[in-house]
C-alpha cells in the first residue's frame, strides 16, 4: 500500500481505497439491494473515482 492508495479519515485513521469501496457496497447493498445499486452510486458513496473502482473490481459482480 502506498501513500496514493490510502485516504485519511477523521481521527487520522488510514483506509485503503479497496476497503472504502467494500464498506460503501455493504451499506448500499443492504439499504437498496444489489440490483438497485450502481457503480456510480458506489463511487460517490465511497469517495473513490469510478475509474479507480474498476482498477480494483472489474464489475459489480466481482465486487459482490
Amino acid at each position: 500500500m502506498n501513500e496514493h492508495s490510502v485516504r485519511r479519515i477523521m481521527g487520522g485513521e488510514k483506509v485503503d481505497k479497496k476497503t472504502q469501496i467494500v464498506k460503501a457496497a455493504l451499506r448500499l447493498f443492504s439499504e437498496q439491494g444489489l440490483q438497485q445499486t450502481s457503480m456510480a452510486q458506489l463511487s460517490k458513496e465511497s469517495g473513490v473515482a469510478v475509474g479507480t473502482m474498476y482498477l480494483h473490481f472489474k464489475s459489480k459482480d466481482e465486487l459482490v
